[in-house]
């Protein structure tokens, strides 16, 4: 944490996700199950293991097919980093989410 600024450490854990993404993104949907099995045991979160595996079921056919689109909020532009404080324009990143996830 202390390298660098949170932007920084967010892109480093975008980079992880983004890498596993393309690791599994030719594996048969057996082959995610096992890895899941060997991974969740490391993972803490409050869904239940059957949650993560219905969801998994569900998105499954978007990781062999689909895109991953990857953005940071605040967008570049949007703030002023006063050193301890970020000042935000929420009017633009709001706009920027709705733009994103709901093209025309």
């Amino acid at each position: 944490r202390k390298l660098d600024s949170d932007f920084y450490r967010t892109q480093r854990q975008r980079n992880v996700i983004n890498a596993i993404i393309k690791g599994c993104k030719n594996m048969s949907f057996s082959q995610l199950r096992s890895l899941m099995d060997q991974v969740l045991p490391y993972i803490g979160t409050d869904m239940t293991r059957g949650e993560i595996i219905s969801y998994a079921t569900e998105l499954f056919p978007l990781l062999a097919n689909g895109t991953v689109v990857s953005q940071r909020i605040p967008i570049d532009g949007s703030y002023q980093d006063s050193g301890s404080n970020i000042y935000i324009d929420l009017d633009l990143n709001r706009q920027f989410l709705i733009d994103t996830l709901l093209p025309d």
